[in-house]
């Protein structure tokens, strides 16, 4: 299963928060839009994607919490031009 750099940075944005138990798959899938089966994939590939896309890690990455997951987004916040928004790169 392929997991692109978007879907990479929606998990790690997750996880580099700390506001969930990463153990907590189903709540991972609604925070971030993630199929429970890509989330399995990114954890058993966590390394070799971490490799492949260094710079998602290395971001100072946020998220918003809105009131609804439509308007959530994921931001890296340095100055740097890729910016993740859920669903599309700004």
């Amino acid at each position: 299963m392929k997991i692109t750099k978007e879907e990479f940075t929606r998990y790690e944005s997750i996880r580099q928060s700390g506001v969930i138990n990463m153990n907590l798959i189903g709540n991972i899938s609604r925070m971030s839009g993630l199929s429970v089966e890509k989330i399995r994939e990114i954890i058993q590939h966590y390394n070799d994607l971490d490799k492949k896309y260094p710079e998602v890690r290395k971001a100072k990455l946020i998220i918003d919490f809105p009131q609804t997951m439509e308007e959530s987004a994921i931001v890296n916040i340095e100055d740097n031009p890729d910016e993740f928004y859920l669903g599309k790169q700004k």
